[in-house]
């Protein structure tokens, strides 16, 4: 995870506007799945696990005041995630809008690659 804090530069003369963490995330983030849940059918859910599973990270993507997106969000965060020996809990860590709806960012920072 990228924080905004690290980015900032120190400048005595002047002061700098503030870094976007997003715009260097995007070029950093290893290969986190996207999954869209207007394309994964009938089982989203294992989808989204299997990403948390393999990644740590994953990306759940819907339509906008979709009541399926928020039922399979509720249920990734209730659920844990069996990870070897130990069951985890992914957390919510943003959530972005895009052209189709939103796009919300999940992981289990106990998860390394």
């Amino acid at each position: 995870m990228l924080r905004s804090r690290p980015l900032e530069l120190w400048q005595p003369y002047c002061q700098l506007a503030a870094p976007e963490r997003t715009l260097l995330a995007e070029r950093l983030t290893p290969g986190v799945a996207w999954v869209d849940l207007r394309s994964t059918g009938g089982a989203p859910l294992e989808a989204v696990t299997r990403s948390l599973e393999a990644h740590g990270a994953a990306i759940v993507a819907g339509p906008n005041r979709d009541p399926a997106l928020r039922r399979q969000l509720l249920q990734a965060l209730v659920e844990p995630v069996d990870v070897g020996v130990l069951e985890l809990h992914p957390r919510i860590v943003g959530v972005r809008r895009t052209p189709t709806g939103p796009a919300i960012e999940l992981e289990i920072p106990e998860v390394f690659e």
